[in-house]
């Protein structure tokens, strides 16, 4: 007896497994539907601003002439454009200068051990 309720068991089971996967199937099915009718509102609206696309390339020229009108800086004195100058070449320095340092000391001290006769030999300090 305890095999036919195992029995019994497993084919509820199945049952329950297939008609899990019939309401699976199902909800795909919407979906690819549902995904179906978003490709054809968005060829629908492409296709309506394609319609515009020319009259869009001919008015590019403009609108980039008014944004730049709009965004465009003022002329700056020579004093502050002089001081923006070094502003940024101060922070340039203080951000490459390690870096060159530890570049050329490595170069100084690879050149002083092929003087000394050292070859390809290299004194870490």
């Amino acid at each position: 007896m305890p095999g036919l309720f195992q029995v019994k068991e497993l084919e509820a089971r199945k049952r329950a497994l297939a008609a899990e996967s019939e309401v699976y199937r199902q909800t795909l099915e919407f979906e690819l539907r549902n995904i179906g009718l978003y490709t054809v509102y968005a060829k629908h609206r492409f296709s309506q601003a394609r319609a515009f696309g020319p009259f869009v390339v001919l008015g590019m020229p403009a609108a980039g002439y008014f944004l730049g009108k709009m965004f465009a800086r003022k002329k700056r004195s020579l004093l502050a454009r002089l001081m923006t100058t070094a502003v940024f070449g101060w922070k340039m320095y203080r951000k490459l200068a390690p870096f060159c340092r530890g570049l050329f000391s490595g170069a100084r001290k690879s050149r002083e051990a092929t003087q000394m006769g050292g070859g390809a030999v290299m004194v870490r300090s």
